[in-house]
């Protein structure tokens, strides 16, 4: 919380000049995150381009009929990428394939259901690593929750420019700017981890879901007149 009094006019002569107070506001709240951002790799190593281009698009493909079984949304294929692979303490390097890999991110409706989505994507044997696991606000509640936030810290400048011009024997008299900065602070995210070959039989994965935290700050210069 910032508040500084610029004098352009000498105190008790004439208000010829503005005299301006440039306050800062700020507030936080916290909600509770209601989808989960999941992020995942699927990645095919042949002695072929082809053979390592179609190993891929079959795990692709039962990927993308795990997460239509899931009902996921937002979708999207991130990138898409067929690299060759050397042998490189052979001089001159040798040749020895291609991997072909895909990353693909989606979202679940249900925040709770995280930990399940992994399991059933990793099940379906159309990934070989699930990068990244998030929790995020739907955009209805960070809005609601950014407007929350903003409410705070106007009211938090309103107090600041009362208390310092009850002290000085001014008053506001109107407001030359306001500029407001929204901020959310990063979800949660659980690290990279490897698709093993037993998860068939492994227990659900459990997730903890935490909280967002979203702050705001409001700058407002207010014009100030003797009361």
């Amino acid at each position: 919380m910032l508040a500084t009094l610029f004098f352009l006019a000498l105190f008790g002569t004439s208000f010829a000049h503005e005299t301006l107070l440039s306050i800062t506001g700020t507030a936080t709240t916290s909600i509770a995150p209601d989808t989960g951002k999941i992020s995942v790799t699927a990645s095919t190593t042949a002695t072929g381009a082809e053979a390592a281009q179609a190993g891929n698009a079959g795990k692709a493909t039962r990927l993308f009929a795990a997460l239509t079984a899931l009902n996921a949304t937002k979708v999207s294929t991130d990138s898409l990428s067929l690299t060759q692979n050397y042998n490189y303490s052979a001089s001159p390097a040798v040749l020895t394939g291609y991997t072909a890999s895909m990353s693909v991110s989606f979202q679940i409706a249900r925040v709770n259901d995280s930990g399940n989505a992994v399991d059933a994507v990793v099940r379906s044997g159309g990934v070989d690593s699930v990068d990244s696991v998030s929790f995020i606000a739907s955009d209805s509640r960070s809005q609601e929750a950014t407007a929350f936030a903003t409410k705070g810290a106007i009211n938090d400048a309103q107090a600041q420019a009362s208390a310092v011009t009850s002290q000085l024997g001014l008053c506001i008299a109107g407001i030359k700017s306001i500029n407001t900065n929204p901020q959310q602070a990063p979800a949660p995210v659980f690290p990279k981890f490897e698709a093993m070959a037993d998860t068939v039989a492994a227990p659900s994965t459990p997730v903890q879901i935490g909280e967002i935290s979203i702050s705001a700050s409001v700058d407002f210069v207010f014009i100030l007149s003797p009361c």
